[in-house]
């Protein structure tokens, strides 16, 4: 059976701002060195139609899909709570970006680097 994050030893939970003014790809969090970025939960709310999509970021021309598109509906958020074991994590040593397509999108998140 595998150990989830309450079995593990602790990590230092951080946190980062989500901000995009219009479509695009986003930088939320920065590479780590031999790490993995692991989202523990997220909130982001929409101006409008739009649609995000995260994705791991290996700084050059390869990115990995860790969701897929999520249209935020009715009140215009998406989130996800906090979860000690994660949502999702980037592949080792690289960044994690949103992909927003349509309007603007702000939100926060904490994560930890694993």
């Amino acid at each position: 059976m595998n150990a989830g994050h309450n079995d593990l030893a602790p990590h230092e939970v951080k946190y980062a701002v989500i901000s995009s003014a219009a479509s695009g790809t986003r930088s939320v969090v920065a590479a780590v060195s031999g790490k993995r970025i692991r989202v523990l939960n997220y909130v982001v709310v929409a101006s409008g139609n739009t649609t995000i999509q995260w994705q791991s970021f290996d700084g050059g021309s390869t990115y990995t899909d860790l969701s897929g598109d999520m249209p935020p509906r009715n009140v215009d958020h998406c989130e996800a709570s906090y979860s000690p074991d994660g949502h999702f994590q980037t592949i080792s040593g690289e960044a994690l970006v949103v992909v927003v397509g349509g309007n603007a999108l702000e939100g926060h998140l904490s994560y930890i680097e694993v």
